[in-house]
């Protein structure tokens, strides 16, 4: 599949940050991406869509806090981002898939590959993969909130008309809100780089018979299946393992996280007020 890219648009958001999605429970910052209008982040290996309901989506807006206008646009983020874009993280899907079962698969099909290339065996894998969608989303927010101008990319990709939707309809012309003024609808992306992460996995063959059963007669000399006087074998031994450990490192892979906040479209009730202070 070839890789994909985000762009933003008229209702199409890009998060100017790409966050860590670790597997073994550990985040760094990575690359931030800037554009005064437009952001666009490419080698995205796949997109994963959720929708928020109406009351969500106005909390992971009010997690931002917008002042001032011009030279003193200042857009901060607050630590109420996290919980939103965790169970975001957490649902999100594509093909049926979310991100974890995404990854297994991958491992999967990667694995038995590897196996079959190294070890010259054919073998039936079964993997496991977790993600840290906490940290991920906490990874996020770091970066978002590392320099107002990552926040501020986000904040000025927003369009005119939905800008008017929370400003005063009469003068002073000031916002309605203090929230991150998206309206109903709207997709904000966030991408993720999920770090390739090593695995030891161990390839074992043995005999068939485990418990090193005895003959299924108990006379060896009375079989009623078979030919007559034919006598059951002696039972083989019990597994005779033969192991062999290999470790592997998966391939790294960029996912964009879809969010759409909530349906329909027009301005949000529900986001803070704006404060001039």
């Amino acid at each position: 599949m070839p890789l994909q890219t985000v762009t933003s648009s008229a209702n199409n958001f890009v998060s100017p940050f790409i966050a860590v999605l670790d597997a073994s429970g550990s985040a760094t910052l990575t690359q931030v991406a800037l554009a005064q209008k437009v952001v666009s982040i490419a080698g995205i290996d796949e997109t994963f869509a959720v929708s928020l309901s109406e009351a969500d989506a106005t909390i992971l807006l009010n997690a931002f806090t917008v002042s001032g206008a011009g030279a003193d646009l200042a857009v901060a983020v607050t630590d109420d981002l996290v919980a939103p874009l965790t169970s975001a993280i957490q649902t999100a899907t594509a093909t049926d898939k979310t991100i974890a079962a995404y990854l297994n698969s991958k491992l999967t099909e990667d694995l038995v590959v590897h196996i079959l290339s190294t070890l010259k065996v054919s073998v039936d894998v079964s993997s496991n993969v977790t993600i840290d969608a906490a940290s991920g989303a906490t990874n996020m927010k770091t970066g978002l909130a590392a320099s107002s101008d990552v926040a501020e990319a986000l904040y000025l990709q927003i369009p005119q008309t939905t800008l008017n939707l929370y400003k005063n309809v009469t003068a002073p012309h000031n916002p309605t809100t203090g929230a991150l003024p998206l309206q109903k609808g709207d997709v904000l992306n966030f991408v993720f780089d999920v770090a390739a992460f090593t695995i030891t996995a161990a390839v074992t063959s043995s005999t068939s018979n485990a418990s090193n059963a005895a003959p299924s007669n108990a006379n060896p000399n009375s079989v009623t299946d078979g030919a007559p006087g034919a006598t059951d074998s002696a039972p083989e031994a019990p597994y005779a393992f033969d192991s062999q450990t290999l470790e592997y490192s998966n391939t790294p892979y960029r996912v964009c996280v879809a969010v759409t906040l909530g349906s329909g479209s027009g301005a949000f009730t529900g986001l803070k007020a704006f404060s001039s202070i």
